[in-house]
């Protein structure tokens, strides 16, 4: 056995996971913040149930990084025991060892080959989707076909959903949570490191700044910012304060600033400070940033360039730029406008591609997987949504666009493009905002595909024609059988007569006359291939029925691990059946143009594989006009263009320009809506597979927020703001956008004169230093300091002994008549001390589920769940309800209001005897959630009412 010693609380939440097994029969969840070890707490519970009990166990997790660290875990805990992996993307299929580590997308339907398993770990459980036939639900329901005792354990960071709440239901497959370890716990315990933000000493005169277009003037708040008494204190302050941090990113207003700053760090502390600009090269820049991420730069042919501790820039690397072992960020610039901090974003047109298919910002889930394109691999990931952008476009935005017959981008000036430079040799990808690009004067390349190959579908050349045949020229009798129509005069009779003979199905071909519009046509042969148990002539040949699989479902799922030789071979047949042959414009010789009809569900599937093959694929949509097609089928008909090309190209003019193309598109400013909506996704890789009007292109999104590093010893990250930029917006993680219509109103956050702790507006006590803040208007100390994280989105837990609670029936403030009230719970936990909750029994959908989950906890047995608040009252005064010993009050930096998260009750009380008055009334019962008109999928009404 391996000598990995686990932290008291991974240990704690293995137990938890043991004593739940043994005395309950349902599902249980552990709920571990992310950073904390996730991995080897699953590692020790697989190892154990191996070793000690003899059992198998099944692993599951969503993206191949997971699988990798998860089986690696296992490996270094117990070495000895046989760990297999199943997943295309890591090209392995193992079946039969005692513990297996698989993909979801890999095995949801291939429960039956897996065999039995005694355990299920389910990684990322909060992507189990509540109801319907998600991937992890339908794998999970065979599985309890197979095995009807397996047990199911969730580890997951959110035991909660987007839409949906908790995870653990009743009636879901996971239903308790065993063992859950806060936020602040593990900040104390050294876990989970803070991001610290402190403000300079040193402080421009930023008051007679000017705002043009919503921002400071580039050229003010370079002379304000720019002087030589304010670089010389800033620069001395940051060499200071940043003497025990590894990586230092500096933003500056200038190029002239930017100079002057990395000439004086450098002057007062020996240590290179480098720059990047909008001027400096890409191979010089690639090289800058190996540096200040700590990676190995070749100096000459015996050495290897130092690691840069200093990084000043002019506004380059706001977006997408990922060192996670940068611990400080200097804002040595200030900005009128959130925009700079705020989320980039595509307009509500661009739709993102997900392991379901293509989806907008009203069919995207939180559960779902979406592709991302890895800068450093070139190839498309499906991984996790970390978060769902969805805002109004903010006043000092504006909206960016590309417009051209192959490309169609729509984004925040803000956004991210990927980009390579086509001049140079360095084969980098970069990431730069639109505004940004905008400016470029030489053309780039934008990656549109991925030539990521797959480890294949188990069919030969000739059954993957046979697919394409079918698909395109065949159809599925109702007896099953399949019919593939050509015309007599078509080329490749031949080609279907010899994939159906070296296939070794039997088949018949009839001559079919063309009637009525038709019949100015040729005449057609129809192939006529059936499914199994064939008879007469064909009865020693073979059905198409071990071919059922990949036609009767979606061709995305099907053909999920097709390769790009199968697919060369797929696609060249769909060309001969219903493409153009040849008849492409000359500029794209390798390229198909190939007739969808109206099957939109297969276009848009091919579409999606194709990309991730090596293809340029966009989709064009017409109406026939034909009187046959206008009085037939007036749907939508659809055409793929396809061409083996990984990148477009925008900007610059073509060097030989096509008579149809003048110049190259070019990133422009767009039309702006007024109050327009825009919408983006965060995930791991900061990148997205978009398309819009059915034209894909890989971009940027909405990036991510401060990452940890154990392997390079950060343990925080700080944020030195000499611009008042926290100050003017809010924490760096929940800007206030403030209304002009509002006045100013209260500062989102301030500074601590003590310490130069930036915090939220809403502390009376510094929590770094414990200097007190006199309150507005009062010189009346505070006598008890908030314990609130600094960080908007920070969580803190705290528990406090309740002596008395008293129940009342609230009206929220400025509420419509109409308006349901509330219950109000005042729990009392000191001398005139109160915590307060709000529950909603005259409420519908997931409120109201709440509500009866809250009073199932506390009522006496047999007690009618009311269905008013006055009737909920009511019975709590007459003592129903158990009463609370003590409360544990959830407290997030940046929002306004605390909740109380758990109660620990006393013993419940008995409901008293039946009297005359009554008590069988049908209206103190409660129906189920459907007569009392609750919707499941309806979201949770949590706001506190008042």
């Amino acid at each position: 056995m391996s000598d990995i010693v686990l932290r008291p609380y991974q240990k704690e939440s293995v137990e938890a996971v043991y004593e739940h097994l043994r005395t309950r029969d349902d599902n249980p969840c552990i709920v571990l913040p992310t950073g904390t070890g996730k991995s080897i707490v699953l590692a020790k519970i697989a190892t154990d149930a191996v070793t000690l009990w003899h059992g198998r166990v099944l692993l599951l997790a969503h993206v191949k990084e997971l699988l990798e660290q998860n089986a690696d875990k296992i490996r270094k805990i117990a070495p000895q025991l046989r760990v297999g992996v199943y997943s295309a993307g890591l090209k392995r299929r193992d079946t039969d060892e005692q513990v297996i580590v698989a993909g979801i997308q890999s095995v949801y339907n291939k429960a039956c080959d897996l065999g039995a398993f005694d355990i299920i770990i389910v990684d990322e459980a909060h992507l189990i989707a509540p109801s319907g036939d998600g991937m992890y639900r339908t794998f999970l329901n065979e599985m309890k076909v197979i095995n009807p005792n397996v047990r199911v354990i969730g580890l997951t960071a959110t035991p909660f959903r987007l839409k949906g709440g908790l995870i653990c239901q009743e009636d879901n497959f996971l239903n308790h949570i065993c063992y859950e370890a806060g936020i602040k716990e593990m900040i104390a315990n050294g876990y989970i490191s803070p991001l610290i933000s402190k403000a300079g000493r040193t402080e421009a005169k930023l008051d007679e700044l000017h705002i043009r277009g919503g921002e400071f003037i580039a050229d003010e708040i370079s002379s304000a910012m720019d002087k030589e008494e304010i670089t010389n204190a800033a620069c001395r302050e940051i060499i200071n304060k940043t003497r025990d941090r590894k990586a230092v990113l500096i933003f500056t207003t200038s190029v002239e600033h930017c100079t002057h700053v990395a000439e004086k760090i450098a002057e007062l502390s020996g240590q290179e400070c480098a720059m990047v600009t909008g001027s400096t090269p890409d191979g010089e820049r690639a090289e800058i940033l190996a540096r200040i991420r700590g990676e190995k730069v070749k100096d000459d042919f015996f050495s290897y360039k130092p690691p840069l501790k200093f990084l000043a820039n002019v506004n380059v690397l706001t977006t997408g730029f990922d060192a996670p072992n940068i611990d400080c960020i200097v804002l040595l610039r200030p900005t009128a406008s959130p925009g700079l901090l705020i989320q980039m974003c595509l307009d509500l047109e661009t739709e993102i591609l997900t392991e379901h298919g293509w989806k907008n910002h009203n069919s995207i889930s939180a559960s779902d997987l979406v592709a991302g394109f890895n800068m450093l691999s070139g190839g498309i990931d499906f991984v996790p949504i970390e978060k769902i952008i969805k805002r109004r476009l903010h006043e000092s935005e504006y909206m960016m666009e590309v417009k051209a017959p192959h490309l169609d981008i729509r984004v925040t000036n803000y956004h991210d493009f990927v980009y390579r430079n086509r001049t140079n040799k360095v084969s980098n990808w970069l990431k730069r905002s639109a505004e940004k690009m905008a400016e470029f004067k030489d053309s780039f390349y934008i990656p549109v595909a991925s030539n990521q190959d797959a480890i294949g579908v188990p069919l030969n050349a000739d059954e993957i024609r046979f697919c394409a045949w079918v698909l395109s020229d065949g159809c599925i009798r109702d007896d099953l059988a399949i019919t593939i129509s050509q015309s007599v005069n078509s080329p490749y009779i031949k080609n279907i007569e010899n994939v159906l003979n070296n296939c070794g199905f039997g088949f018949s071909r009839y001559r079919v006359k063309r009637k009525g519009d038709l019949s100015r046509y040729a005449d057609s042969y129809h192939y006529y291939i059936g499914f199994k148990n064939l008879r007469g002539k064909n009865k020693n040949k073979q059905g198409w029925n071990r071919l059922f699989y990949y036609l009767t479902t979606r061709l995305s799922v099907a053909f999920r691990d097709i390769s790009i030789e199968q697919l060369d071979i797929f696609l060249e047949t769909l060309n001969f059946a219903n493409g153009t042959k040849g008849k492409t414009l000359d500029y794209t010789p390798r390229g198909y143009c190939i007739a969808m009809g109206n099957h939109k569900f297969l276009t848009d599937d091919l579409q999606s594989i194709l990309i991730q093959r090596g293809y340029r694929c966009n989709i064009s949509s017409f109406r026939q006009k034909t009187s046959f097609h206008i009085k037939n089928d007036p749907k939508e008909q659809y055409i793929i263009h396809v061409k083996k090309q990984l990148n477009a190209t925008i900007g610059g003019t073509s060097k030989s320009p096509h008579r149809f193309v003048k110049n190259r598109c070019s990133i422009q400013k767009s039309h702006q809506v007024k109050n327009e909506q825009v919408w983006c996704l965060k995930n791991k890789l900061g990148t997205l597979v978009t398309r819009r009007n059915g034209k894909v292109a890989i971009l940027g999104n909405c990036g991510r927020g401060f990452r940890l590093s154990p392997e390079t010893g950060k343990t925080s990250c700080l944020v030195l703001d000499f611009g008042e930029n926290i100050l003017r917006h809010g924490p760096i993680d929940c800007i206030k956008i403030k209304d002009k219509t509002t006045g100013s109103g209260d500062a989102p956050a301030k500074k601590c004169p003590e310490c130069l702790s930036l915090i939220h507006a809403a502390y009376a006590k510094c929590p770094e230093c414990g200097y007190e803040f006199p309150p507005p208007g009062t010189t009346k100390l505070q006598g008890r300091a908030s314990t609130a994280g600094i960080i908007s989105g920070e969580v803190t837990m705290e528990e406090f002994t309740v002596s008395d609670t008293f129940y009342s029936i609230h009206q929220k403030r400025n509420a419509p008549l109409n308006t349901p009230v509330t219950m109000r719970v005042d729990y009392q936990i000191g001398f005139q001390q109160f915590k307060s909750e709000w529950v909603c029994p005259e409420h519908t959908g997931y409120a109201r589920g709440k509500f009866e989950k809250w009073w199932r906890e506390r009522a006496a047995l047999g007690c009618p769940i009311p269905r008013s608040a006055q009737e909920a009252v009511a019975l709590a005064n007459e003592g129903l309800l158990a009463e609370p010993e003590s409360i544990t009050v959830k407290t997030v930096a940046g929002e306004k209001f605390e909740r109380v998260a758990r109660c620990k009750l006393k013993e419940r009380p008995i409901m008293p005897e039946p009297g005359n008055d009554g008590d069988e009334d049908a209206d103190w019962h409660s129906n189920s959630p459907q007569d009392l008109g609750v919707n499941k999928d309806e979201e949770w009404d949590d706001e506190i009412p008042f």
